[in-house]
């Protein structure tokens, strides 16, 4: 019955993030959370999330903008490396940050609040179109890609800045998607690199089953998402990303994420 659950949130996931972005790995690991330790339910969703891109990559990676792939992903590189470093100084950041705001109370994380109000003003910036005049900085693009690496290597949370840096560069969707899935797996390539060799995780033959169920769920959300691309506008895309941004910088802050 678990891996029923885990096919059903894979598919899930991976379905919605094919239009926004971001969010398969957010919902995978804490069902994967639930049958291992963190630390290998980091890195087995990690391992996911990277084959997945794959796999995405053979569906619309020839729409990328590989100009785009190249001044974003090499300092997304970069900042996924720097990122994924400075989690083995910053434990602290992960540490319960108990709040209480009027009748609210929760545990959250002060990497959690952080991040939380970073995608919030980057909805907000994009509700008021002034995303739009940010992306149009002739150097935004590697800032862009520094920063979004940097938040993935560091929680995982690329893709949500990802695409709030990229939505406004491409009138094309299936260009937006494809350049998207192509960054996307240098990141995960990167990280997954400096996890495997930070946190010295061997994979036990158990852990095999799980991570085979999610990435069947992970593809077949690919496969849906990718058949109702030609029926979606990049103008829905864009909203989408933007309510998925509020959403989640929402559920970070509270620590549900």
């Amino acid at each position: 019955m678990e891996y029923v659950f885990i096919l059903l949130i894979a598919t899930l996931g991976s379905g919605l993030s094919f239009f926004s972005g971001f969010g398969f790995g957010t919902m995978l690991l804490p069902v994967m959370a639930l049958f291992f330790d963190l630390q290998t339910a980091v890195f087995a969703t990690a391992i996911v999330h990277f084959l997945n891109n794959v796999f995405k990559l053979t569906l619309v990676g020839k729409y990328a903008h590989w100009k785009t792939v190249i001044q974003f992903g090499i300092p997304s590189a970069v900042g996924a490396f720097l990122g994924a470093e400075a989690l083995n100084y910053l434990a602290h950041l992960q540490q319960p940050l108990h709040v209480e705001f009027w009748i609210i109370e929760t545990n959250t994380t002060f990497l959690g609040v952080t991040m939380g109000f970073v995608l919030i003003l980057l909805a907000a910036m994009e509700y008021s179109n002034a995303l739009v005049r940010v992306n149009e900085a002739p150097r935004i693009l590697w800032l862009g890609g520094v920063f979004s690496g940097f938040f993935g290597g560091l929680s995982g949370q690329q893709g949500a800045i990802r695409s709030a840096f990229l939505m406004n560069h491409f009138e094309d969707k299936q260009v937006f998607i494809g350049t998207r899935a192509a960054l996307a797996f240098i990141v995960d390539a990167v990280r997954i690199f400096t996890y495997a060799a930070s946190f010295q995780l061997f994979l036990q033959h158990e852990i095999y089953l799980p991570m085979a169920v999610a990435l069947l769920g992970g593809m077949s959300g690919a496969l849906v998402g990718n058949k109702f691309l030609k029926k979606t506008s990049i103008e829905w895309i864009r909203k989408t990303v933007m309510v998925f941004l509020f959403a989640m910088g929402i559920l970070m802050i509270a620590g549900l994420v």
